[in-house]
């Protein structure tokens, strides 16, 4: 077993050390419940432990519950279905499981509990109700719910000591420096030392660089022309713009664009209008060219009108 904490050199700040120490009991009920497995919680706990370590460097305090939660839940042995079924809490799905055991065992309000799972509240608040009506429905006893919390809550209390040090082991193991990598001195070299120059393969890649260079003055590459000499470009195939059905409209980037009609009549008689009002048209001319735009908006609405109308 490790020394305890306070003798082991530690590298973080006190107010780290009395984060850790205040939350490590919650944090292990929690990944114990939720995942089944003393050996996989432990696990997880510890690496959640160091990722917090790490990251909790600059951060605010207030910040500090909000990501050790969330480092604990990114953990693959908390978020992976539960093996045995002996419990009723077991047979909850892992999220529902996950959303409840941020309620009683974390005690998170619904927001950070949502930013912790990285869910909205609103989705939060469903995985909440889905977790109390399975509840209800595994354990319909009155008051089973809160003989649930009274459970975990007396767990998190009454740890017994061989895990409270194995607790403080994997506290101190977060919060000690880590260890410096040996430097490794570079091999000897024997035989005659080599003499300061540029190496072997410099000078053949120089040597090749400018061979290519010369060959270029005297190897001809393709057909060369001769002077004044002309030579037809290729045929380029233009394909034809296709037409905007209803379903390349709808699809189509700009359909708030397309759909205006209003819009495409106006563009369509952009020279006219343009042209009107370079002139500075009286008003007159102005009734002209909205009654043009009028009859031709009323011609794409209805465009069968003189049809029905006629005898």
């Amino acid at each position: 077993m490790p020394a305890p904490l306070e003798s082991s050199p530690l590298s973080g700040s006190p107010a780290l050390l009395a984060f850790l120490r205040g939350i490590e009991r919650r944090a292990w009920v929690f990944a114990d419940t939720q995942c089944g497995d003393e050996a996989l919680a432990r696990q997880a706990l510890a690496s959640a432990l160091q990722e917090f370590v790490r990251e909790s460097q600059g951060e605010a305090i207030a910040r500090w519950p909000l990501h050790f939660w969330t480092a604990l839940l990114r953990q693959p042995a908390l978020t992976t279905p539960r093996a045995d079924a002996q419990t009723p809490l077991a047979t909850l799905t892992v999220g529902p499981r996950a959303a409840l055991l941020l309620r009683l065992v974390a005690g998170l309000d619904f927001s950070h509990a949502a930013a912790v799972l990285g869910v909205s509240e609103a989705a939060y608040r469903f995985a909440l109700s889905r977790a109390l009506a399975d509840w209800e429905r595994i354990a319909p006893a009155p008051g089973a719910l809160e003989a649930l919390r009274d459970q975990l809550l007396a767990r998190v209390k009454q740890l017994d000591p061989t895990r409270t040090d194995e607790l403080a082991a994997l506290r101190t193991h977060a919060l000690s420096p880590p260890s410096e990598a040996p430097v490794v001195p570079p091999p000897e070299r024997f035989g005659r030392e080599s003499t300061p120059g540029w190496p072997r393969w410099a000078v053949a890649s120089l040597v090749i660089l400018a061979l290519a260079f010369v060959a270029t003055f005297f190897w001809p590459f393709g057909t060369a022309l001769a002077p004044n000499a002309t030579e037809p470009l290729p045929v380029e195939t233009i394909t034809a713009t296709p037409g905007y059905d209803d379903s390349a409209v709808v699809t189509h980037p700009d359909y708030a664009l397309l759909a205006e009609r209003s819009d495409r009549i106006a563009i369509d008689h952009a020279a006219l209008l343009s042209w009107i009002a370079a002139g500075s048209p009286t008003v007159e001319s102005l009734k002209a060219a909205n009654s043009l735009e009028e009859s031709a908006l009323e011609d794409a609405l209805h465009p069968d009108m003189d049809q029905e109308q006629s005898p």
